[in-house]
């Protein structure tokens, strides 16, 4: 199973607003917060 976000304006690089958003998310997610 996979999710597929669509981050509007990030590029490459991790520490983007909006990616690092993102990255929080998926990493509480796996972590079970």
């Amino acid at each position: 199973e996979a999710e597929l976000h669509i981050v509007e304006g990030a590029g490459h690089s991790y520490d983007e607003p909006g990616i690092l958003h993102q990255l929080m998310i998926a990493t509480e997610r796996f972590a079970g917060k």
